[in-house]
C-alpha cells in the first residue's frame, strides 16, 4: 500500500509542479505582452519626436543634427520621384488643384471639382443645344446647368440595369458610375 501512497504523491507534486509552470508561463507571457506593448509606444514617441525636430530644424544648416536632417531631406525627395515614377507607370494621375487621385478618364477632381482634363467635344452627328438629354458644366461660371428631369430618367434607368461596382453610386446629373466618397463627377463635374 505505501508504493501506491508514494506514486500518489510523486504524481499530486508532479501535477501541482507543472500547474505552478504553467501558470508562471502564463503571467510571463503576459509581462512580455505588456513590455512588447510599451516598447512599441516608446518607438512610436522616438519616431514622433525625431519627425516634429526634423520639421523644425530641417532648414537649419548650423544645428547639431543638420548632416542627418539632409540625408532624410534627400530620402524624402528620393521617395516622391520614386512615387512619381511608379505612378507615370501605373498610369496614375494627381489633380493639379489638390493632389488627389484621378480616376481613369477624369475630366474632374472627384475630390476638389476642379477640371482636369477637357470634355470630349460631342460628335459631329450630336444634335447641336445638348440634344443628348444632358448639358455640360457652365466652365466659365463654375457652375452646372440644371437638366430636365424628363430627359434625365431615361439615362439612369439604363444605368441602373447596369451591374453597379462595388463601393460606387451614379452621378445625379451625368448617370456616370463614380467612387462613393467622390465630392464631385470625374465625368460632369457636379458637386455630389
Amino acid at each position: 500500500m505505501a508504493f501506491f501512497e508514494q506514486l500518489g504523491k510523486t504524481i499530486n507534486d508532479a501535477s501541482d509542479s507543472l500547474k505552478r509552470k504553467t501558470q508562471n508561463f502564463t503571467e510571463v507571457n503576459s509581462l512580455e505582452k505588456q513590455v512588447n506593448s510599451n516598447q512599441s509606444v516608446v518607438q512610436n514617441m522616438y519616431a514622433e519626436i525625431g519627425r516634429a525636430y526634423y520639421e523644425a530644424h530641417k532648414a537649419d544648416e548650423q544645428d547639431v543634427y543638420a548632416e542627418q536632417c539632409g540625408v532624410i531631406t534627400r530620402a524624402l525627395n528620393q521617395i516622391a520621384q520614386l512615387q512619381d515614377q511608379i505612378r507615370i507607370k501605373k498610369g496614375i494621375q494627381l489633380c493639379p488643384n489638390c493632389g488627389a487621385q484621378l480616376a481613369p478618364g477624369s475630366v474632374f477632381c472627384a475630390g476638389c471639382g476642379a477640371q482636369v482634363a477637357q470634355p470630349a467635344q460631342p460628335m459631329n452627328n450630336a444634335p447641336q443645344g445638348g440634344g443628348s438629354g444632358m448639358q455640360a458644366p457652365n466652365m466659365q461660371a463654375g457652375n452646372t446647368v440644371p437638366q430636365a428631369p424628363v430627359q434625365q430618367a431615361p439615362v439612369q434607368q439604363t444605368d441602373n440595369n447596369a451591374p453597379q461596382m462595388p463601393n460606387t453610386r451614379l452621378c445625379g446629373q451625368c448617370g456616370s458610375q463614380i467612387p462613393a466618397d467622390s465630392a464631385f463627377c470625374p465625368v460632369c463635374g457636379q458637386r455630389i
